[in-house]
C-alpha cells in the first residue's frame, strides 16, 4: 500500500468513489487550511482517504477518514494515520483531534489500537447518534517514567497495563517498590526498594505514583526536588493542610501534575455530565462499593495486616479511599462543590467509633439547587451507580447511560479507556511550554471529607437511612 497527499480534497476523480461509500460533510469556511490523503493499492486502486482541517492555532482535526470496508483491519487505516500523524508532528501540532460516533466500531478499534484516547461524549445531531471525540498527543519521543508502588495485583499493575498499551507516548524506565519480593516479579527494567536510589540509576521524565494514602507525602517530595512530573493517583493528600503544603512547593516551582481520578475519563460519566448541561438534577445520587474482601478491610474491628486498615498508612477509612473518588464524581458532574450537611461513618453494620477507621460512609449534602447523597463502602458486593433526578431521570455507571429507562449510550466495561485518558492528560501536560498549578478541585474533595468527619462525630454515629432515600 501506499499513500498520495492530494493538493485538494477537490478531486473527484478520487474522492468519489469512497466518499459516496461513506458520505461526506462539508468542510467549515473558517478553517485556515485542509490537506488530503489517500492510501491506495501498488496498482493505484484507491481504498480510503482521510482529510485533515487546520486552524489559525494550528491545532489539526482529522475531519475525515475511511477505509471501504474490504479493505478494513488489512492496515490501509493504519497507513493513513501513521502519515497523518507524522505530517502534524512535522508541523509543531501538539496533538492530533477527531471525531467518530459509538456505532463506527471499526474506527474505534483503530483508535484505540493506535494509542489514541477518549475524551468526550454528547449526544450530536448526526443521524449516527452519540459523537465521540477522542486525542493523540504527538511526541518526537515518550515520556520517560518510573512507576511507584510497583504491585502487579493493585493500581500499580492495572497503570502498567495502561503504559505499555501506548509506547508511543509512554515508556517505562524503572520501578519502585518496598517489599523486595514485588520487584522480583519485574526483569525488563531496572528496579529498587527505595526512590532515590531508583533516580540515581535511570534517567526520568516523571514519575506514577500508586501507593498507600499516607506514604505518597515523602515519596512526592522526593519526586519534586527532582524536578518529576507526576501522575498521582489519589488522594494528593490527607489532609488539607498537607495540600496547601503541596500548593506552595509547586507554584514556587512548577512542575506538571495529573490526579489520577479516572473516572472524569471514563466515557459514561463524560456522556452523563454533557446531558447534565441541559437537565440540572434536584437529586444527585452516587453509590460506589469496591467489593473487597473483609480482609482487606477489617475482621470484627480487629487489625487485618492490610495497608488499608492501618492508620498510619491509609490516612483515613472510606471517605478517603473511595469517598474521595464519589466526592470529586459529584464536584465533575455539577461544575460546583457541594457543602456537606451531614455525614454517618461505619465499621461494618457498626457505627465507628473513636480511633476506629470507617469500612464505610454515607453523606448528604447540597450543591445550588441539587441534593447530594453519596453511599460508599470499601467491602461490599462490588457495584457502582449514578443518579441524576431532574426533569427526567437519568442513570449511570461503568457499562451504560440511560433516560428515564431507555438505554442512551453503551461502553462495556470501559475502565481501560477511563485509564488511558488520565495518561494521555498526563502526557499532554508534560508537552505543555506553560505549567499551570491547579489544585483547587482537590482541595474542595479535602474539604467535603473533613468537613464530614466533623459532623459525623458532632452529630452521634447512627444509620441515616442507607436505602430509604431511592430514586
Amino acid at each position: 500500500m501506499k499513500v498520495y497527499e492530494l493538493s485538494s480534497y477537490d478531486s473527484p476523480e478520487i474522492l468519489a468513489p469512497l466518499i459516496a461509500n461513506f458520505g461526506f460533510n462539508p468542510i467549515p469556511p473558517t478553517d485556515r487550511e485542509t490537506r488530503t490523503w489517500v492510501v491506495a493499492t501498488l496498482a493505484d486502486k484507491y481504498l480510503g482517504t482521510a482529510i485533515v482541517r487546520m486552524d489559525e492555532e494550528n491545532r489539526w482535526h482529522l475531519w475525515y477518514a475511511g477505509v471501504l470496508p474490504a479493505y478494513q483491519r488489512q492496515g490501509a487505516g493504519s497507513k493513513l494515520l501513521s502519515v497523518i500523524e507524522n505530517a502534524a508532528r512535522d508541523a509543531g501540532a501538539i496533538a492530533l483531534r477527531t471525531r467518530t460516533y459509538s456505532r463506527w466500531t471499526e474506527m474505534r478499534y483503530l483508535l484505540t489500537k493506535r494509542g489514541w484516547a477518549f475524551v468526550n461524549a454528547a449526544l450530536g445531531d448526526h443521524h449516527d447518534g452519540v459523537e465521540e471525540e477522542w486525542l493523540l498527543p504527538l511526541r518526537r519521543d515518550p515520556l520517560r517514567v518510573v512507576l511507584v508502588g510497583a504491585n502487579r495485583d493493585g493500581r500499580g499493575g492495572e497503570l502498567y497495563k495502561a503504559i505499555s498499551e501506548l509506547p508511543s507516548l509512554v515508556q517505562l524506565v524503572g520501578v519502585c517498590d518496598a517489599d523486595p519480593l514485588v520487584l522480583k516479579t519485574w526483569h525488563d527494567v531496572p528496579s529498587a526498594t527505595n526512590i532515590s536510589d531508583l533516580l540515581a540509576i535511570v534517567t526520568a521524565e516523571a514519575a506514577v505514583l500508586a501507593l498507600p494514602h499516607a506514604a505518597y507525602k515523602r515519596v512526592r517530595t522526593i519526586c519534586l526536588d527532582h524536578s518529576l512530573g507526576l501522575l498521582h493517583e489519589k488522594p494528593l493528600a490527607c489532609s488539607l493542610g498537607e495540600l496547601l503544603e503541596l500548593q506552595d512547593r509547586i507554584t514556587a516551582s512548577p512542575i506538571p501534575l495529573v490526579v489520577g481520578v479516572q473516572r472524569r475519563s471514563h466515557p459514561s460519566y463524560v456522556y452523563l455530565k454533557q446531558a447534565l448541561q441541559d437537565d440540572r438534577p434536584h437529586t444527585l445520587i452516587v453509590r460506589i462499593s469496591l467489593g473487597r474482601s473483609a480482609s482487606d478491610v477489617t475482621s470484627n474491628g480487629q487489625p487485618s495486616g492490610k495497608w488499608r486498615d492501618s492508620l498510619n498508612l491509609a490516612g483515613g477509612g472510606a471517605l478517603i479511599d473511595i469517598g474521595y473518588h464519589a466526592i470529586d464524581l459529584v464536584h465533575y458532574l455539577l461544575d460546583s462543590p457541594f457543602v456537606t450537611i451531614a455525614c454517618n461513618l461505619w465499621v461494618g453494620d457498626k457505627p465507628a467509633m473513636g480511633g476506629q477507621m470507617e469500612t464505610a460512609a454515607t453523606l448528604v449534602g447540597r450543591c445550588g439547587n441539587t441534593w447530594v447523597r453519596l453511599v460508599v463502602d470499601r467491602a461490599g458486593q462490588k457495584f457502582e451507580s449514578v443518579f441524576a433526578v431532574g426533569k427526567t431521570t437519568w442513570e449511570a455507571n461503568r457499562k451504560e447511560v440511560s433516560c428515564d429507562g431507555q438505554l442512551q449510550f453503551s461502553c462495556g466495561d470501559s475502565w481501560d479507556l477511563a485509564l488511558r485518558g488520565r495518561i494521555v492528560d498526563f502526557v499532554l501536560a508534560c508537552s505543555a511550554v506553560a505549567k499551570p498549578v491547579n489544585l483547587w478541585d482537590h482541595l474542595a474533595e479535602l474539604r467535603v471529607i473533613e468537613q464530614a468527619r466533623t459532623l459525623a462525630h458532632a452529630q452521634g454515629l447512627g444509620n441515616v437511612g442507607v436505602d430509604s432515600w431511592t430514586t
